[in-house]
């Protein structure tokens, strides 16, 4: 089984609370994909930051991977 989890936040921005709960699905052998958002002020962009920002990461995780 996949499971594929959309959280409105994710560390390090807070989120635990859904790194917890996607880890004890994966201990109970469910395959987990998480794809967060990186939050970023909108004091901090600039014209070339909203471009350069528009990127896809992926990390694993404690064997959790996440976009």
């Amino acid at each position: 089984m996949r499971l594929l989890v959309l959280p409105s936040w994710y560390p390090p921005q807070g989120g635990e609370f859904f790194r917890d709960y996607c880890e004890a699905f994966q201990k109970k052998g469910i395959e987990v994909y998480v794809i967060a958002v990186n939050i970023c002020p909108l004091k901090q962009l600039t014209f070339s930051k909203i471009f350069k920002s528009f990127t896809i990461k992926e990390r694993v995780e404690n064997g959790l991977t996440v976009l």
